[in-house]
This record gives C-alpha cells, structure tokens and sequence, in this order.
C-alpha cells in the first residue's frame, strides 16, 4: 500500500493517540503535526476544513502537494477498514 497521510493530533488526546495507533497497525506512512502548543493552527484548520475536534487525517494524492481530507478518527476508521478489504 502507498498512501501517505498526515495525522494533525493533539498528544493528550484520547481520539489522536486512537488514531495514530490505527495508522501505526495498519503500516500506513504519515507526517504527525500535533497542535498542543500552536492552537491557532488547530483552529485555522477547524474553519477551513469544517471540522469540530482533533484529530485530523488528511491523505496525500499526489506527492505532498495534493492532499484530501478523510476527516476525523470515525471517518479514518472507515476509510481504513474500506480500504483493507
């Protein structure tokens, strides 16, 4: 499998840690950003993509410049487990 993904986390949080571990299981590659100490990021990031909590999965399409975002650790799941068939 070469998907690459970026997992933008926050590191005492219990839905992050889930998903960095899913990533981790499944031998999946990913760029890990954790926004602890920049939640202005976090924040940029929730009014741009429309999201509520961390974490964030985005998965690269072409290189590094082109990415899609899966969503959080729900929607990561199910992206896992469709694309693990």
């Amino acid at each position: 499998m070469f998907k690459k993904y970026h997992l933008v986390a926050e590191g005492s949080d219990k839905d992050s840690l889930t998903a960095l571990r899913l990533l981790e299981k499944n031998g999946i590659s990913y760029v890990l950003t954790l926004v602890d100490n920049c939640p202005d990021y976090f924040y940029f990031l929730k009014n741009t993509h429309s999201v509520d909590a961390p974490p964030l999965v985005f998965q690269y399409v072409l290189g590094f410049e082109e990415y899609k975002l899966i969503g959080g650790l729900e929607a990561l799941q199910d992206h896992l487990a469709e694309i693990t068939k």
